[in-house]
């Protein structure tokens, strides 16, 4: 497979899952899922302001030195908040960004490897639930969640 097949392939994949996300209303956000929104959205934007096309650049010059591509794709991991919030900063016809959940992108690598991220790199923008209950008693100890909240 091609590169250019590769791609093709994986916005295809892509955009068959963000037409489902499409139809789901924002205000059907949970509260906590609002906030994530909110701040999964601000960090993609710095992420494609600052470091985007640095990243880029880099790459042109890894092109040189060995068989990674010079313009990879840019893939977005994120959950639900974060993908609804690339739907609304990416702009529908570019063709070099793309969204996708943790499992959606490992079911389309699965089939499709790019061993050594060749033709695309991979932003991860997600929260991470803390799963070291004694951490988490002392945080809500510490830091009280108030009505509402």
């Amino acid at each position: 497979m091609t590169r250019r097949e590769w791609t093709r392939n994986l916005r295809d994949f892509a955009k068959r899952h963000e037409g489902r996300r499409r139809s789901f209303d924002l205000r059907e956000l949970s509260p906590q899922q609002n906030e994530q929104y909110r701040i999964l959205g601000g960090t993609l934007i710095n992420w494609l302001d600052r470091h985007g096309s640095a990243l880029i650049a880099e790459r042109a010059a890894l092109c040189r030195l060995s068989k990674q591509h010079a313009e990879p794709h840019c893939m977005i991991i994120s959950d639900l908040p974060g993908l609804m919030a690339a739907l609304e900063i990416i702009h529908p016809g570019n063709a070099r960004l793309s969204a996708l959940t943790e499992e959606e992108y490992e079911g389309f690598l699965s089939t499709r490897p790019d061993p050594g991220y060749r033709w695309h790199v991979v932003f991860r923008n997600t929260f991470v639930a803390l799963e070291d209950p004694p951490m988490l008693k002392r945080a809500r100890r510490q830091y009280p969640v108030q009505g509402g909240e």
